[in-house]
């Protein structure tokens, strides 16, 4: 780790940049795009499993009106027969009555009537028995008379006479003497299911108790299914993932039971179809992340060249400096007021200051050069003036020996100060990098304010467009109620028709027995007809209920996001006002901390200097006292001043010869 931290500290500043931005746009886009993505996936789903199990219920009620009217039927044959009459052999009467019905009556394959005498009794005649058939011994017969007066259903089984699967609805006839029953071919609940489309390619299929095929578009019906489906048997609704279909796709199954025969009533649907509804919303993710990493990407690459730029430019600039170019300028531009900008007008004054620095040093040594040959002429006077000084030094010592005391007083009171403003410089230090810090964070906080105002408007767009939606559903409704007041409508007058057969029937007396059986068949079906459209209805106006309630609420939310967006814009000024405040104080810091360092170095200075002076106001007390043994020497010393002073004038020199390897502007000089 350490290795890999020394490594990132060689990466040039560019890359550091970049590598910075890319992971600060990156992750967000990523995670907030598989998050929507995710959502909305879960979304689609539930609404198609919702979907599914609305379809299973509207069959389930089919069915169940369905086979009510079979079982009706039956009741019907078990009500009129008289099985008691024919023990011993059929009669006429019960021959006609189960030809009439059988011939008004769809879907079911025959029609019959066995005794416990064990005389049988069938329509159409065309479906014969062995001679040894015994209706007692057959399953649908004993079910029947252990349920007594109830209307019973068997399990799907293939028929002797048709070689088709059926199912057998029977019941025992009002006198006792027998059963009345019907087969009720299983082709006809599968040419209802064929009408309930799931997705693209889905479908429905029943099973019974014993796993068995009741219905289904691509098994044989009355057949066994595999053991997966036993599953189904332990609840009576849920969902189930089927992992693959005879075409190797995988299925998702939603079931419930239907009360009255125990059958499970199964919707399939194909997975692939949920993964086609959620693609393009990935596609439109990937879209998306991909437009906010481009533009993302532009800015940086904006952003990144805006801040190495003038550094490059400043580090050549400095470069050239330390090889003695001091003409070598930093181009500043004026209106860049921000860090970087000013750096290069302090790097720029530097410049000036320094190659300034560098004339006046020039201007000095010319002037040194000067002064040494000046000071050579000087020395002769200054051996006169020795006696005279020898008289003044005596006086002057008295005087410096105070000065040592008060200089040494005023260094102890420097050094403090400096200590003081050494320790502000330090806090002076803290208090601008936490301005930096604090700018930081309140960018961030800005960036999130503008991502929350970008979702709040998506947010509220498919409120709007999901609204629209369901008030269309209701206007469906609507017309669907049109539809079913129409053939309620239908019922009823079919209801008259079939009252108007039946007296015309009575009027025709025993010519007209069998007509007046239809006429009460047709009356009971336009009562069932009537009946369901009833029922029809209610749901459709509970479905209108629902629409305008989730309209309502809808608006409601549409309302709440809209405030959320004004809150967030409110959010958004704050937090933009705070940044120009947090970016003023920080400037403001910044220019103190500048201010207190120089001060700092003018500190250190100003000790140094009081040191000089106090030590220099000691040697001058000592030395004071010196002078006057010191005064015969003088001549001799002015000798090796003079010496002393052609050393200066050669040190002059050299100090020129190093001056002139800097190269510096004509007008500085």
């Amino acid at each position: 780790m350490k290795n890999k931290w020394t490594t990132l500290k060689h990466w040039p500043l560019k890359a550091k940049l970049i590598t910075a931005f890319a992971i600060v746009l990156a992750i967000p886009s990523t995670v907030i795009g598989i998050s929507s993505y995710q959502s909305a996936k879960g979304n689609i789903i539930s609404s198609m499993s919702e979907a599914n199990g609305e379809s299973l219920q509207i069959i389930d009620r089919t069915i169940d009106l369905f086979i009510e009217g079979q079982m009706e039927n039956v009741e019907y044959v078990a009500l009129a027969s008289d099985a008691e009459a024919f023990l011993e052999e059929e009669t006429e009467a019960q021959r006609t009555l189960l030809h009439t019905f059988q011939e008004t009556k769809t879907h079911v394959e025959q029609t019959y009537v066995g005794t416990i005498a064990g005389n049988f009794m069938n329509e159409p005649t065309s479906f014969q028995n062995p001679p040894d058939y015994d209706p007692r011994e057959r399953p649908w017969y004993q079910l029947a008379t252990e349920h007594t007066g109830e209307t019973v259903i068997t399990d799907p089984y293939i028929s002797n006479s048709s070689g088709e699967p059926v199912v057998t609805i029977a019941k025992t006839t009002a006198d006792e003497h027998g059963v009345a029953a019907l087969n009720l071919q299983l082709d006809a609940i599968t040419d209802l299911l064929s009408t309930v489309s799931i997705g693209e390619k889905g479908y429905v299929f029943i099973l019974d108790q014993n796993n068995a095929y009741v219905s289904h578009p691509h098994e044989e019906l009355g057949s066994e299914a595999s053991e997966f489906f036993l599953q189904l048997q332990d609840a009576e609704n849920g969902q189930l993932d089927y992992p693959s279909d005879t075409d190797g796709e995988n299925l998702i199954l939603h079931y419930t039971t239907n009360d009255r025969t125990g059958w499970k009533i199964v919707s399939a649907m194909y997975e692939t179809e949920i993964e086609r509804a959620v693609a393009p919303i990935l596609n439109t993710t990937l879209f998306v992340i991909f437009l906010s990493l481009l533009g993302g990407a532009v800015l940086v690459y904006v952003l990144t060249r805006s801040i190495v730029s003038p550094i490059h430019r400043l580090t050549t600039a400095a470069e050239k400096m330390s090889e003695g170019d001091l003409a070598a300028t930093f181009k500043v531009d004026k209106n860049q007021n921000d860090e970087i900008g000013r750096l290069g007008k302090s790097f720029e004054k530097m410049r000036n200051a320094l190659a300034t620095m560098i004339a006046h040093i020039q201007d000095k040594s010319h002037q040194l050069s000067a002064s040494a040959e000046e000071v050579m002429a000087i020395s002769g006077e200054n051996t006169r003036a020795t006696e005279q000084i020898a008289n003044s030094m005596q006086e002057v010592a008295t005087g410096v020996d105070k000065q040592a005391v008060s200089v040494n007083e005023s260094a102890g009171i420097a050094k403090k100060m400096a200590g003081f403003i050494n320790e502000a410089v330090e806090k002076t230090d803290g208090v601008q990098q936490t301005a930096q810090e604090a700018a930081q964070f309140v960018e961030n906080g800005n960036k999130a304010i503008n991502t929350s105002i970008s979702q709040m408007t998506q947010i509220r767009e498919t409120v709007g467009n999901l609204s629209q939606k369901v008030e269309g559903l209701g206007q469906r409704s609507i017309e669907i109620n049109k539809v079913a007041d129409t053939i309620k409508s239908i019922a009823d007058q079919t209801n008259l028709l079939a009252l108007n057969a039946a007296i015309e029937a009575a009027r025709a007396g025993e010519d007209g027995r069998g007509f007046s059986v239809v006429a009460n068949e047709v009356k009971k079906l336009a009562d069932q007809s009537a009946a369901a459209t009833v029922e029809i209805s209610e749901m459709i106006q509970l479905t209108q209920k629902d629409a305008q309630q989730t309209v309502a609420q809808m608006e409601t939310s549409k309302e709440q996001v809209e405030k959320g967006i004004e809150v967030v814009n409110v959010a958004g000024e704050s937090f933009h006002n705070i940044k120009i405040f947090v970016d003023n104080v920080a400037a403001e810091v910044h220019e103190v901390a500048s201010l207190i360092n120089s001060i700092g170095q003018g500190s250190e200075t100003f000790v140094a200097t009081f040191d000089d002076l106090a030590s220099i106001s000691e040697t001058s007390s000592a030395s004071v006292q010196n002078i006057s043994a010191f005064t015969e020497e003088q001549l001799a010393s002015m000798e090796e001043i003079a010496a002393s002073v052609e050393n200066l004038t050669q040190f002059a020199e050299e100090l020129q010869g190093l001056v002139q390897q800097f190269d510096i502007d004509d007008k500085q000089q």
